[in-house]
């Protein structure tokens, strides 16, 4: 029935005025359905009984207001999925009902209450929901059920008196509420979450009698006091004035959304809603609809009314994994959010309408797209710089703790301009290792980053796979024993380092004793094989702390704290260098310089990207765990899984963070987070470059790259020579042996 029937229809009953019988009418009208899957399904409420075929959304309707009896149903999974369930088997579930003697949802069979099963922990009070399903799976129709169902219960309240609402929800008598459906633009607005609510209200038997009743009453009360009132129903709000209720749609930018008192709000593609720091962004319009809840949430709690009262709904398709839906849905379904439910899952498993296979022409055109729209499962990256995450994650030490601690600090220099900037709170001593830094710094946007690190050798074995490299015996002559007993590829030549870059004792310098030998396999160096101490062992990168300054709307990087966090740690640690990617503060340089410690700028490259990840793949890199309460983990299909905002998140999480969510351009040459720059401390890429600066300065100061000139040349073979007696008797022949 269209709008304009409904108006036409009441406006025939109103003239007939004495043929309603009103009294008869508010009795019906304030009883209310038993539970919102008989509002639903009802033929005389809501009037969609189909929902029963749709089983995700009849599953989700049933767990979200806890109906399903946990005494008197099978506690089964199988039992409690809903998945290509007959109707005949939803149907036989008991389901708690309405009971007016106890104000609350009672089971018909055992008679115990809904609050009952709160207080002894089988069931939780959801106050929010969060839905993540992919595109074309119906998820509007779940929040227009909702909110067909809210506006049923504050009608069928309303009727029963003037105020009778405001009195139930412990208002003012003066007090109108309002239930908000809201999107990104206005005319988003109409095609979500509300277009589908007005469609249904209007095919709603049990709402076309409430409006007429309505209209009855304010025709009774026309011509009688100043404060006449009217239902008002037009496009964008439908306001009830006898309820002192507006039903309404709002836009990210439309004025008026704060300062209301609200008994419900729906959030629809919150995902895919303006992300900027601005008042339009997607985290402001949470924000604002969700304190809005907070009178009616509190009066709800304390009195022991419905929990639905003051709840908030957001249905998305994601469109990233730290979107805000996705950060609270993860949230959810680790536990930190006790009273949101959580549901996320393909079209095809939500909407059985759909299969996967229907989809597959979409995923051969754009396997990422399908896989994040319709799959809702968004990359960690467009094009991922960490092509392999599962491998990646294998670099993180988990029981091991940053060297150093740090704290965020607060200045107003004399001309009353207010900085931040950080302070060591704690850091270890070590006078063994030697610790090299790797700053990358921004002024009031970008993030001030700053990566410790050191080397350690490992054993071969530890990193490589045993059988990777099979032991030999040489078929061209006689092998020099120290390359005699280690491990080199079959059928391969010797190649003296020279070939590839002179290997000296860490710590030492380019001028220092030579070591080290490499193999060629398949035109791929391996890993160093070393002499002396190092033989049959790997240099690996150690990352010791990773911390960053955030500056914010009102204070820039207080540069100065670097250098005081420098001085303090050269106290406590032994710095070898410091290096800065991007920096022009050439006097800050010079005074780390001054203090005795290296510093210099320089340019990272695509291949010291690239050499740092071959490094995290083979074990080459260790990485801090990220902390607890950042709540990072990965699936097992490789993908993110955030429950923190990055812009509150620790140095060490955020690393990790950062380095997963780089893409790689389409020349392959460099690596960028593209959503950088959108939202202080958020898709930066600072800490991740600083991490592979670290590793590149590590690795590479071990490796003289002039080793290829002729003098370099004759003095290792020299020194080889003194080195092994036999080493000055091998010789490489054209002749097959």
């Amino acid at each position: 029935m269209s709008l304009k029937e409904i108006n036409t229809f009441i406006d025939e009953v109103s003239k007939k005025g004495s043929s309603i019988d009103l009294d008869k009418e508010r009795r019906y009208l304030s009883n209310l359905a038993p539970n919102i899957v008989e509002w639903v399904t009802g033929t005389d409420f809501w009037n969609v009984p189909s929902t029963f075929e749709f089983y995700r959304q009849y599953q989700i309707l049933r767990d979200v207001f806890n109906l399903r009896c946990r005494i008197c149903n099978s506690a089964d999974p199988e039992a409690v999925d809903c998945w290509e369930k007959s109707r005949t088997y939803l149907e036989s579930e008991t389901l708690l009902i309405w009971s007016e003697q106890y104000q609350d949802f009672v089971c018909p069979k055992c008679g115990t209450t809904q609050k009952e099963f709160f207080k002894d922990g089988l069931m939780i009070p959801f106050n929010e929901i969060i839905i993540i399903a992919g595109m074309r799976s119906g998820k509007s129709y779940l929040g227009g059920h909702i909110g067909g169902y809210l506006e049923h219960f504050n009608s069928a309240l309303a009727v029963r008196g003037k105020n009778y609402l405001q009195r139930y929800l412990k208002q003012e008598k003066a007090e109108t509420f309002e239930v908000t459906f809201a999107a990104s633009t206005a005319t988003q607005a109409k095609e979500t979450i509300y277009a589908k609510y007005r469609g249904m209200r209007n095919n709603s038997p049990w709402i076309n009698r409430y409006m007429t009743w309505v209209k009855e009453q304010e025709k009774l009360q026309l011509g009688h006091g100043k404060d006449n009132w009217a239902y008002k129903v037009n496009d964008d709000v439908i306001h009830d004035e006898w309820a002192q209720v507006r039903y309404n749609r709002v836009a990210s930018d439309s004025a008026g959304v704060a300062g209301k008192t609200r008994i419900l709000s729906g959030l629809d593609e919150w995902a895919r809603l303006k992300d900027t720091e601005g008042t339009q962004s997607a985290q402001e319009l949470y924000r604002v609809l969700n304190q809005s809840l907070m009178t009616v949430r509190a009066a709800s709690e304390t009195s022991g009314l419905p929990p639905f009262y003051g709840m908030m709904i957001n249905v998305t398709s994601p469109i990233a994994q730290d979107d805000p839906a996705m950060l609270t849905y993860n949230q959810a379904a680790d536990g930190t959010l006790k009273k949101v439910y959580g549901w996320k899952g393909p079209t095809w498993r939500f909407n059985p309408k759909f299969t996967r296979e229907f989809f597959q022409p979409e995923y051969d055109k754009d396997p990422v797209g399908a896989e994040r729209d319709f799959g809702a499962n968004p990359p960690n990256a467009a094009t991922p710089y960490v092509d392999d995450p599962i491998r990646f994650w294998s670099c993180i030490e988990w029981d091991r703790e940053p060297i150093a601690k740090f704290s965020e600090n607060y200045m107003t220099d004399k001309t009353g301009k207010s900085y931040i900037g950080l302070d060591v709170d704690q850091c270890k001593l070590d006078s063994q290792n030697t610790y090299y830094l790797f700053g990358d710094a921004g002024l009031t946007w970008d993030a001030f980053a700053l990566v410790c690190g050191h080397s350690e050798w490992v054993e071969r074995k530890d990193v490589i796979p045993e059988g990777a490299i099979e032991k030999i015996d040489n078929p061209k002559g006689p092998v020099p024993p120290h390359i005699r007993s280690g491990r080199i590829e079959p059928e391969l030549d010797v190649l003296w380092p020279e070939d590839l870059g002179t290997y000296v004792v860490p710590n030492v310098g380019p001028d220092g004793p030579m070591t080290d030998y490499r193999f060629a396999q398949s035109g791929r160096v391996l890993p160093a094989d070393g002499v002396g101490q190092h033989y049959g062992m790997m240099q690996v990168t150690v990352v010791d702390f990773a911390v960053r300054i955030v500056p914010t709307t009102v204070r820039e990087i207080w540069f100065a704290s670097i250098l005081d966090i420098i001085t303090v740690l050269s106290k406590r640690l032994r710095i070898g260098s410091v290096f800065f990617d991007h920096w022009n503060s050439e006097s800050a340089i010079q005074q780390i310089r001054d203090s005795g410690i290296q510093a210099d700028q320089i340019t990272l490259r695509a291949e010291h990207f690239m050499s740092f990840l071959k490094g995290a793949y083979t074990g080459q890199v260790k990485m801090l765990p990220p902390k607890e309460e950042d709540h990072i983990s990965i699936t097992k299909t490789g993908a993110l899984v955030l429950g923190t905002a990055q812009e509150t998140m620790s140095g060490e999480s955020i690393a990790l963070v950062e380095l997963m969510k780089l893409s790689r351009s389409a020349n392959l040459n460099k690596f960028v987070n593209p959503n950088k720059g959108t939202v202080r401390g958020r898709d930066s890429d600072d800490v991740a470059r600083c991490v592979v600066g670290v590793h590149a300065i590590i690795q590479d100061l071990h490796v003289d790259e002039l080793a290829n000139t002729k003098k370099r040349r004759a003095i290792r073979k020299r020194q080889t020579a003194d080195e092994n007696t036999m080493s000055g008797s091998i010789f490489q022949s054209k002749k097959s042996w």
